[in-house]
């Protein structure tokens, strides 16, 4: 597909791309918003807030267009770092996992960390996280992240 032809789909192209600005939107603040938790997901944050809560995001990766839709795990990723950037100040620490089952089903162990982010503004990435296009999706290079440790080293 020449869509993805010349795009780096690397951590660093990743992290580029979650710091980029995005629509705001108005929400109504007399509807209440209802939680959902997809099916299948490749990635899940996990942010532990300063109030010693904790929240549990995962990553959207089915894209929908005009041409019908595919899977695109690379934008899912770096929508959770958006979410991320932008709680900014509210959290202790954010870890993104991903899991490196064929089938990427919520339900499985996300056990592999992909990015970490501190109280101060440190951000660690995954040296062997990337991205490779099969059957027309965009998905996560697993044979490449199981190379290096489930945990990122310094």
């Amino acid at each position: 597909m020449d869509f993805f032809k010349g795009i780096e789909h690397d951590a660093r192209a990743v992290m580029n791309a979650a710091q980029q600005q995005t629509r705001k939107y108005e929400r109504d603040p007399s509807k209440k918003v209802e939680t959902f938790k997809p099916d299948y997901a490749r990635f899940k944050a996990v942010i532990y807030f300063r109030n010693g809560q904790n929240r549990y995001f995962y990553s959207y990766d089915t894209v929908n267009s005009q041409d019908g839709s595919f899977i695109d795990e690379y934008v899912g990723l770096t929508k959770l770092l958006r979410l991320i950037l932008n709680k900014k100040g509210e959290y202790k620490n954010a870890v993104i996992y991903a899991q490196i089952d064929e089938i990427p089903h919520t339900k499985n162990n996300f056990c592999y960390q992909v990015a970490k982010f501190d109280y101060y503004g440190n951000f660690k990435e995954n040296k062997y996280l990337g991205f490779n296009t099969v059957n027309g999706n965009l998905k996560l290079d697993i044979a490449r992240l199981k190379v290096g440790s489930k945990t990122i080293e310094k």
